[in-house]
């Protein structure tokens, strides 16, 4: 078990007796996480508590989901349960009243979320089902308990469609934490994988994507873009700090870097910006360079002609170690240039 995720923010604040709402903000967050590389390849941003609905995916082609997030400390069905599903339908109903969507999905942790013994098969683990696919039997439920909704609150309901509508179930429960997660931290890893990358980074990286949500919980209101979520897999899974290049310096310089180094790679100012130009210049430096076919006198001539044009992006307000700390972020952004690139491809950036 990594030590971010056994100190993570999650687990201070949030304990067994939380109440309801907490709960239902930290639930809403990570299946928020969830969602995020669910749809990995197209989306652009992510909304909690958007100005529309619980939870609301954008993309550049396609318009966006609207996800409706309902949860309860017990998993087990309640007399609540069916009053969380209307109250998800009314908002769900307003929301396609408000905007143009390419779905709508009522969003759970209730391993019943209809609260009827025909529906318990279906929804009792990971599960997504569209209303086409689901039996007559559970249509008519679902009709019903639409209908019901409609009816008692007067709604307009003309752009509401059901085969548009889906209904998600994530099992989130327990105190302890990677069994509350676990659902999450599988989704983060399969992607992972596919990227032939580490996924021991997979608890880390949700521990940091619980913290820029839950930094965010005094407003209730955040919004992340591709780029914030997939930074920190380039900075957990390919960028590594070396000390090849502190040599030349003394211990509390070579400190001062190497908090420097961190410091940066945890800021959010700069994501892909400063690694998008890095390799558009170096790449542009190999072609006039053909002549030079050393990879590492090529990667070295180039650090030392270019350092210099990359330390407004890096921004050390230390000069003495400016130099060193430039050149150690371009050479680790080259020499992962494969792994960067491939995770870019991964996710349409």
């Amino acid at each position: 078990m990594s030590e971010a995720l056994n100190v993570s923010l999650i687990e201070s604040t949030y304990n067994s007796n939380a109440s309801a709402s907490i709960f239902g903000w930290e639930f809403q967050t990570n299946a928020a996480i969830f969602l995020a590389f669910e749809h990995i390849k197209n989306f652009t941003e992510i909304k909690v508590e958007g100005q529309i609905d619980d939870i609301e995916i954008y993309f550049k082609e396609l318009e966006p989901i609207f996800i409706q997030v309902k949860s309860q400390e017990s998993p087990e069905p309640s007399t609540n349960t069916l009053k969380h599903f209307k109250n998800g339908i009314r908002t769900l109903i307003n929301a396609s009243e408000k905007s143009l969507y390419s779905e709508l999905i009522y969003l759970s942790n209730i391993n019943n979320p209809l609260s009827h013994k025909s529906v318990a098969m279906y929804f009792s683990t990971l599960s997504k089902y569209s209303y086409n696919e689901l039996p007559s039997v559970v249509k008519a439920l679902i009709d019903k308990q639409i209908q019901s909704v409609i009816d008692s609150e007067s709604l307009k309901a003309t752009k509401f469609q059901t085969d548009k509508f889906s209904i998600v179930t994530i099992p989130y429960f327990g105190n302890h934490l990677p069994t509350r997660y676990r659902f999450i931290t599988e989704k983060i890893n399969n992607f992972l994988s596919k990227l032939d990358m580490h996924i021991y980074i997979g608890e880390d990286l949700l521990c940091y994507l619980q913290k820029q949500f839950f930094t965010n919980a005094t407003t209730k209101y955040v919004k992340l873009k591709k780029e914030d979520i997939i930074w920190p897999i380039v900075v957990l899974g390919t960028l590594k700090l070396s000390e090849a290049r502190l040599d030349e310096f003394d211990d509390g310089y070579a400190e001062e870097i190497k908090r420097k180094y961190h410091e940066y790679i945890n800021k959010q100012s700069h994501k892909f910006g400063l690694i998008s130009k890095v390799m558009a210049e170096f790449y542009e430096y190999r072609k006039n360079e053909g002549h030079i076919k050393n990879r590492k006198v090529l990667l070295e001539k180039f650090i030392e002609n270019k350092w210099l044009e990359f330390t407004d992006e890096i921004n050390c307000d230390n000069k003495d170690i400016e130099e060193c700390l430039v050149k150690i972020i371009i050479e680790l952004i080259i020499i992962d240039r494969f792994k960067i690139e491939k995770l870019k491809e991964a996710t349409n950036l």
